[in-house]
């Protein structure tokens, strides 16, 4: 088993090694037992708040894998849904997944280690295309392997009713924002959005029609996400946070203008009925020093404040919850002021 020291130093048991930062240099560390880079295909160190790939021993089996972004390798513009990196990284602990691309499946192995007191991840890869691993859980079949894997690493950050994240890909990635956000100086912001009433329309139509407004919502949602690095989850119940990468405050209102519109426009039918609803957002701005739970109730708190329908400007409390407040207009004036949450109601 490994574990991960306060004094700077990787220990596996198995092994009865230790490694000191005044005695080795990364490479080291993965050179150390040498039969690694036999074993595997790719043995490399990254950092996986930046995803940046910082030391790579390849075969001559993958040609082209070197140092930059770590999911290059997966043929992806961004980091995976199902990052192992960011959960050995989060869970200080060893993890394990399969990979696909077109062609091919891996199998990885992310393990954390401390060096001179930051923490990277060695991730270990093995091309096991053909050697009966996924063949006998999907068949032989390249298509039915790469779907099988895919189908797999979704069940463990999606939701089944929506397709959207859930709230375990928030708990695992929101952490992670907050670090990439401070190690780069970017601004960031969540929406916190929920349907009004809701539990009415569960009432009135049942459980199965409110199932179908959350997917319908939800795929509104998604459309509407245009960043490379935002994303959209379901909170739970009929909430939903949706994650924006360098975003101030005028980006994360002309989102929220656009959702809400999205959401309050269209048109669900369900068994010949038409069925519209209406939704409240809170916008919260990432501060310094701020933990993911504090991000989230700052989001929440102006989210339920605006569904309390108070008609004076709320005073800020605290420095991790912006308080001012907006509204969407209609007709004589579409400007949305620079306030930090706006919900429901619609202002005439």
């Amino acid at each position: 088993m490994n574990h991960l020291k306060e004094d700077n130093q990787f220990i596996d048991e198995g092994a009865s090694m230790t490694f000191s930062k005044n005695e080795i240099d990364l490479g080291k560390i993965i050179r150390d037992p040498q039969f690694l880079t036999n074993i595997y295909d790719v043995v490399r160190i990254v950092d996986p708040v930046l995803n940046q790939v910082l030391y790579n021993e390849a075969s001559d089996k993958l040609i082209g894998v070197t140092k930059g972004t770590c999911y290059s390798l997966w043929e992806k513009g961004t980091c995976c849904e199902n990052c192992i990196t960011l959960r050995a990284y989060e869970e200080k602990n060893s993890v394990m997944k399969f990979e696909a691309t077109c062609d091919k499946i891996y199998l990885i192995t992310a393990v954390p280690m401390m060096y001179q007191g930051k923490v990277y991840v060695v991730e270990m890869i093995k091309d096991i295309t053909g050697k009966g691993i996924v063949e006998s859980l999907s068949g032989n079949n390249l298509d039915d392997m790469v779907g099988f894997v895919k189908h797999h690493n979704d069940l463990l950050v999606r939701d089944e009713l929506t397709a959207v994240f859930n709230r375990r890909f928030i708990n695992m990635r929101l952490p992670t924002e907050i670090k990439r956000s401070e190690a780069t100086g970017s601004p960031s912001a969540i929406l916190m959005i929920d349907l009004d009433g809701f539990k009415n329309i569960n009432d009135s139509y049942g459980h199965v029609a409110g199932d179908c407004i959350l997917q319908h919502v939800a795929g509104l949602l998604h459309e509407g996400v245009r960043g490379e690095h935002d994303w959209v989850a379901r909170y739970g119940g009929d909430e939903f946070l949706i994650y924006l990468h360098g975003a101030t405050m005028e980006r994360a209102l002309a989102v929220a203008k656009r959702m809400k519109h999205s959401v309050e426009y269209g048109k669900i039918k369900y068994r010949e009925v038409e069925i519209r609803v209406t939704c409240s957002i809170g916008i919260g701005l990432l501060e310094n020093g701020m933990e993911p739970q504090q991000w989230i109730e700052g989001a929440d708190r102006n989210l339920y404040l605006e569904k309390s329908e108070i008609d004076v400007p709320y005073v800020k409390e605290s420095k991790f919850w912006q308080s001012k407040r907006s509204c969407l207009t209609q007709g004589r004036d579409k400007k949305l002021t620079e306030m930090a949450y706006f919900g429901g109601k619609r202002c005439d």
